[in-house]
């Protein structure tokens, strides 16, 4: 687990397992200035508070999200110097639970309040992750284990918890749509779905915590691309799990490593811990959309023979996985404001990708083609035809549901102004920040003009004016403030992108260093998709296609 870094100073987290772990009758801590009696001295704590209130989102950070995350997490948990050898204490007073002060004095005022509404539907999660300087995750991790009692309940250690909520929160690359935040926000869904009344009557602290960490950790590493990209570059990943929910089982893997590395469920039994695997696996897998109707179809099928008993295990892990599924997609049912960042966001995604496969004469994938689909477009068929569906047959199970109903007044509303969007053709089909092809009639007029092939037909292809490299994603990491996955191609700093064709009449192409580049790397690339789709598995085909892409570790992308 190289890609996390998170560090502890050890007098920290000796003050803190000391204290978590209390066997004082009364455990639970106030701070208490005035009286002395039955007050427990716990040395250090102020220093820890010090040390420790930038990483757990305190007041005193003054940075942006950005810059925090650049700057990594053990700098932030450095000791402070002190001019004297003076251990200063804090006078803290128990009475039931030994961590309930601890974690609350790790929020400041703003964050305390949009916290206080954790159970609200109207929960903004974008207004917490603003006060809380980028750490939305770390905050609804903390606050809702604290809520359900499970470290209690577990014995969870609090410094074990606390590594956890980072190293989770450090493993969200920074993409427009998957990342830390969308964990946030589908955490605080499956809160509110957990409490509902049909459920919260019938599931037990193990599916409680089950519940929670799953949709924590349901998007863990997620690349900003596709299963279908994966596949047609050939990554690794796909290999990996044979082209079959590629993505969902990679954040699986990835949440369970997290979990034993932090040592988090290390004390339960090893039936409890087979358990917690086997479940997590099941509610991840379940977010694969390629699974939609079958969920819908049981879940449809069960509602009309009322044959859904909550007293059942079988069962209630069957609603787990279709509460998992709701949070998930549950975006769009908040209310105008948040739905249309959120959805701007997942465009703005999905349309990145579009622009890299565009460079790389590779099939765009559906809903990718910024050219070809708007936002609005897009909100009312995923409304249509994924959302509506399942959150009705949801809400006829849990009825009589308020807060469902609520959704579900939320989703009409946002779709309809979806509509009108989409009837006035006022939406835009791209972010602001990209550039558009020029019109043929302002293009420089140096820029060949189209050719007719051999056969008749005017060839089209894009040029890229920058040169792309494919370089190490560590190498690359600082400069684009996020973790990658995939072999990073600078497309995104590259000039615009003109929609054009020429011939090589003069030969092959010679650069100003002198290095000929006579190969045609777009085609190459989409040869490499079409052997995959043959299934042609030959390692040794396939390696010297890649190698054939390389050039002095640059590639031109030419037609």
């Amino acid at each position: 687990m190289g890609m996390f870094s998170y560090n502890t100073p050890a007098a920290a987290r000796t003050t803190l397992s000391r204290f978590a772990t209390s066997t004082t009758a009364d455990r639970s801590t106030t701070v208490d200035s005035g009286t002395e009696e039955n007050a427990t001295f716990i040395p250090g704590l102020d220093m820890l508070a010090k040390s420790s209130c930038i990483d757990m989102g305190g007041a005193c950070y003054k940075s942006s999200p950005s810059q925090y995350r650049q700057s990594g997490r053990s700098a932030s948990m450095r000791h402070k110097s002190r001019k004297t050898n003076v251990r200063r204490c804090k006078r803290v007073k128990t009475f039931g639970d030994g961590y309930t002060s601890l974690l609350d004095d790790v929020y400041n005022s703003q964050t305390k309040c949009i916290l206080s509404k954790i159970s609200d539907w109207s929960f903004d999660v974008f207004a917490l992750e603003k006060a809380s300087n980028g750490r939305a995750l770390f905050n609804v991790i903390l606050k809702l284990f604290q809520k359900h009692n499970l470290i209690e309940h577990f014995q969870l250690d609090v410094v074990k918890l606390m590594n956890f909520a980072s190293m989770v929160e450090e493993g969200y690359q920074h993409n427009p749509y998957h990342n830390a935040t969308h964990a946030a926000d589908v955490t605080q869904a499956m809160h509110c779905y957990i409490t509902q009344g049909k459920i919260a009557k019938h599931i037990t602290p193990i599916e409680t915590l089950i519940s929670l960490v799953s949709a924590i950790t349901h998007d863990l590493d997620h690349p900003g691309v596709n299963q279908q990209f994966l596949v047609k570059t050939s990554n690794p990943l796909a290999g990996l799990y044979e082209n079959k929910a590629v993505l969902e089982k990679h954040h699986w893997r990835t949440a369970i490593a997290v979990l034993y590395e932090t040592g988090l469920i290390d004390h339960l039994s090893d039936d409890v811990k087979s358990q917690i695997e086997m479940e997590m696996k099941s509610l991840i897998l379940a977010t694969d959309m390629t699974r939609q109707q079958d969920f819908l179809a049981t879940l449809k099928t069960r509602i009309i023979e009322d044959s859904l008993d909550m007293s059942r295990y079988e069962d209630r892990h069957f609603i787990l996985q279709i509460a998992m599924k709701c949070a998930d997609i549950s975006n769009p049912c908040r209310e105008w404001t948040t739905c249309r960042l959120w959805s701007e966001k997942v465009c703005d995604e999905f349309f990145t990708q579009g622009d890299i496969e565009r460079n790389l004469q590779l099939p765009i994938s559906s809903l990718c083609d910024r050219y070809g689909n708007t936002v609005p477009a897009i909100q009312t068929g995923f409304i249509d035809f994924c959302v509506k569906p399942l959150f009705t047959e949801f809400e006829k199970y849990l009825f009589p549901s308020s807060m469902l109903s609520e959704q579900l007044t939320h989703l009409e509303i946002n779709r309809d102004k979806w509509q009108v969007k989409k009837e006035s053709k006022q939406a835009t089909a791209r972010p602001r920040h990209i550039d558009i092809p020029l019109p043929a009639d302002d293009l420089p007029s140096d820029i060949p003009s189209p050719t007719v092939s051999e056969d008749g037909n005017i060839e089209s292809n894009l040029i890229c004016t920058d040169n792309i490299d494919i370089v190490k994603a560590s190498s690359v990491s600082h400069l684009l403030d996020r973790r990658h996955s995939l072999p990073v191609l600078n497309i995104l700093g590259t000039k615009n992108l003109l929609s054009r064709r020429q011939s090589f009449h003069d030969g092959p192409h010679t650069d100003s260093s002198g290095v000929t580049d006579s190969l045609d790397t777009c085609k190459l690339a989409g040869q490499l998709y079409q052997y995959n789709n043959n299934l042609v598995s030959s390692h040794d085909q396939i390696s010297q296609l890649i190698e054939n892409l390389i050039v002095h570790n640059t590639i031109r992308c030419s037609s």
